[in-house]
Order: structure tokens, then C-alpha cells, then sequence
């Protein structure tokens, strides 16, 4: 193929290229220009495509407690903290917790002293909604270690 030909033909391939692009950004426009855009949003959409969080920094759940880096119980009841003990009036799903070491409850190292009650399964039913919990514990007095 000589010289003036592939010229032609890459030139050829350039408009074609361009025009598409022309047509293709038209109709970007045509719908931009119709619609009603929200700057706010749209600047606040392009800063989450381009500045994500990372999806290697592991955030731990305020609803739950931990040990040894692993989720052992959820908090199902309202949590009373005084100076140096937290009491949970109660937690769930707790067949993974060891009640003999201590546990992690969002930024506390907590020690339990106390069990009121322990049952192996928990129903509760009212006008609105019914739940079942699990290895639940009720009323836990936890010592604050740190």
C-alpha cells in the first residue's frame, strides 16, 4: 500500500473519529441542556467516583461487640455507662462470645462481672413488627478496663 494511501485512509479514519464525537456530544448536550441539573449533586458525585474509601481499612459497627477482631454479639437493648462499668440491658447472637476474657465495645475494653439472665431464644411480637433473638443475654454489668 503506498505512502499517499495510508495517508488518505488515516485522515479518513480522523474526520470519521471527529464526527462521531461531534454527534455523540451533541446529544450529550441535548440532554443536559433540556434537563435541570443540580450542580450541588453532580460535583458531589464526581468527588465519590473519583476519592473513594479505600476498601481495605475494616471499620468496626457501634451496635456491636468483638473479640479478637471478630464480631461475637450484637447490642439489642439501650446501653447504660457510668464511670467505670457499662451495662447492657441486652445482647444477642452472643454464642461466640467467651464470657471469661474480655470484649470490645466500640472504643472500650470491657470485662463482664454480671449476668442477670441468659436465655437460648427470645421472641418478642407487637402491633407493628415480631423479632426472634438468639443467645441472648440480659441485663450484663461489664467493667471498664480501659
Amino acid at each position: 500500500m503506498s505512502e499517499k494511501r495510508k495517508m488518505g485512509l488515516e485522515i479518513l479514519f480522523k474526520i470519521t473519529l471527529t464526527v462521531l464525537g461531534v454527534i455523540v456530544f451533541a446529544f450529550f448536550l441535548k440532554g443536559v441542556w433540556k434537563g435541570q441539573l443540580d450542580a450541588k449533586e453532580t460535583f458531589s458525585r464526581l468527588i465519590k467516583k473519583f476519592v473513594s474509601e479505600p476498601d481495605f481499612i475494616a471499620k468496626r459497627d457501634p451496635n456491636k461487640i468483638y473479640q479478637n477482631g471478630s464480631e461475637v454479639g450484637i447490642v439489642a437493648g439501650n446501653v447504660r455507662e457510668n464511670e467505670d462499668t457499662i451495662t447492657f440491658e441486652e445482647l444477642s447472637e452472643t454464642e461466640r462470645l467467651n464470657r471469661a476474657i474480655p470484649f470490645g465495645y466500640k472504643r472500650h475494653k470491657l470485662q463482664i462481672i454480671k449476668i442477670e439472665a441468659s436465655a437460648g431464644l427470645k421472641i418478642t411480637a407487637n402491633t407493628t413488627n415480631s423479632k426472634s433473638l438468639k443467645a441472648v443475654l440480659s441485663n450484663v454489668v461489664c467493667k471498664k478496663l480501659e
